[in-house]
């Protein structure tokens, strides 16, 4: 199966992943037009299935309040499947949530990366 950007067709941007801003659940600018992108692909071909690993990197999310970094992870991932399925309509037996990744990546800006994985059924 290709990445996720060929199969959307969006040559070689980098739509296996979105970000979030430190120590919450909203999403970038950016990850939020890739989730759309995302999401248009999983309504157009119900065969293929996403799983989300939910983020959290403790070091850049000092702000995460009470939330431990594995609940903040877990967040993440279930305000991601909340948007695909009540904001863009995506069958939610096609998103499956997997266990969170506690020690994720940070970018240039500071937000934190959540990675996607796309197969068939």
């Amino acid at each position: 199966m290709g990445t996720l950007a060929d199969i959307a067709g969006l040559g070689g941007e980098q739509l296996q992943q979105v970000s979030f801003t430190p120590g919450g659940i909203e999403l970038t600018q950016a990850s939020t037009k890739k989730l759309a992108a995302l999401a248009q692909v999983l309504n157009q071909k119900p065969e293929l299935i996403l799983s989300i690993r939910g983020a959290a990197a403790p070091d850049a999310d000092t702000g995460a309040g009470a939330q431990s970094p594995s609940a903040l992870a877990d967040s993440r991932a279930m305000a991601l499947r909340q948007l695909l399925v009540n904001t863009h309509g995506v069958d939610s037996k096609q998103i499956f949530v997997r266990a969170p990744d506690t020690d994720a990546s940070v970018d240039a800006d500071g937000n934190i990366a959540v990675n996607f994985t796309l197969d068939a059924r």
